[in-house]
């Protein structure tokens, strides 16, 4: 039912309906559903099948999220993931979400672009609730060097799988914090992209024992150049990634040369390379030397 518009009125029709005892799936992105049909989904008796929740786009502020922290509600109590992207809730949304009660089985939350901050992850690092999470995403909610260390030291996220950081105007000091973290070491898939991270930051993560069980690091825009492929190229922490995006990072000849050579980067199935200064014989060189076995080509390009 997304971008349908149904507003508060239609949340409160479906949210009493009594045929949907048993939906498992809601897609409610682009509704306009606002603050005031929020509270139907806290009131209701009939979604108690529902585990998954999209609300993504209904001009949701921090007010709205506030429902969430309903005394003594039993409404969603099966609710495994729950998607409130591009709200602008901010930081006090944040908060409302770490104090729910009723959010206690999440296991996947996406709060992309409700620029929530570093404080705003503070209050979910220290969350009595969320401590189930397997699934996070933060994209673009300006957290920097400081929500990172929060993100690191926090035992909630003992359990993340997949992490998605994109857009967060992290340094190479965020990056350290991760390296150094003893509680991400359960991650398979991180999203780095569009960051500061530089050769500096790939250096901590390439040299760090925390991230031996990923599977997938996307490096996208970050301008590592040589130095950093070289750094990644020669990582023992790696040697399970079987996908790497490094696209857009001004890496030459010379960085290519470092991943060709690479003795660790040997499960590979998907290097993307695009936007960068390789050319074609270069390209050909590093399928072979990792014998490479996607059949996705426009990876190099």
């Amino acid at each position: 039912m997304e971008c349908n518009y149904i507003g508060a009125k239609g949340a409160q029709h479906l949210t009493n309906s009594p045929i949907l005892n048993n939906l498992t799936e809601l897609d409610l992105r682009e509704n306009n559903i606002a603050d005031e049909g929020m509270q139907y989904f806290i009131n209701s008796l009939t979604l108690i099948n529902l585990a998954h929740l999209y609300l993504g786009w209904n001009g949701i502020t921090y007010e709205g999220v506030e429902h969430f922290t309903t005394l003594n509600s039993i409404a969603l109590p099966n609710l495994k993931s729950l998607s409130l992207e591009s709200n602008l809730f901010g930081t006090e949304g944040a908060r409302h979400l770490a104090n729910s009660t009723i959010l206690t089985n999440l296991t996947s939350l996406n709060l992309e672009s409700n620029y929530i901050y570093y404080t705003g992850i503070q209050y979910l690092a220290n969350s009595t609730t969320l401590t189930n999470l397997r699934k996070l995403y933060l994209v673009n909610n300006y957290i920097l060097d400081e929500g990172v260390r929060y993100i690191a030291n926090s035992t909630n996220f003992t359990n993340l799988r997949i992490l998605s950081l994109l857009s967060n105007y992290i340094n190479s000091e965020g990056i350290q914090h991760l390296a150094n973290s003893t509680i991400l070491t359960n991650l398979t898939e991180l999203d780095l992209e569009c960051n500061n991270i530089s050769a500096e930051g790939v250096q901590h993560f390439a040299d760090s024992t925390t991230f031996t069980n990923l599977r997938k690091l996307d490096l996208r825009n970050n301008y590592i150049r040589d130095e950093g492929a070289q750094h990644l190229a020669n990582s023992t922490t790696l040697t399970n990634l079987t996908e790497l995006h490094l696209e857009c990072n001004d890496i030459s000849a010379e960085g290519i040369q470092h991943l060709a050579n690479s003795t660790t980067l040997t499960n590979l199935t998907e290097l993307d390379l695009k936007k960068n200064k390789i050319g074609e014989v270069n390209r050909e060189m590093l399928i072979r030397r990792l014998s490479f076995k996607s059949k996705r080509k426009d990876l190099f390009y």
